[in-house]
């Protein structure tokens, strides 16, 4: 689910990639890769920086990580 969540943060606020992404959150682009890839977990410190970026609700990312119901597509 780790890739829904990355793909939703480009196309709702417009980046075209992974490495513009990692560079609004303050991470590297081989990470990021790694999370979508699903050989690393979204760890607390990048849940926040997703949070404090883009003023997404932590529940919402969360949701979106555990695919549950709550998936910030409001």
């Amino acid at each position: 689910m780790s890739a829904r969540l990355l793909d939703y943060l480009k196309d709702k606020f417009h980046i075209e990639s992974d490495y513009a992404l990692a560079q609004e959150l303050g991470t590297s682009a081989p990470t990021l890769s790694r999370v979508r890839t699903g050989h690393k977990v979204v760890v607390p410190n990048l849940i926040l920086a997703i949070h404090d970026a883009f003023e997404m609700p932590i529940k919402d990312i969360k949701g979106m990580l555990n695919g549950g119901q709550n998936d910030g597509a409001n």
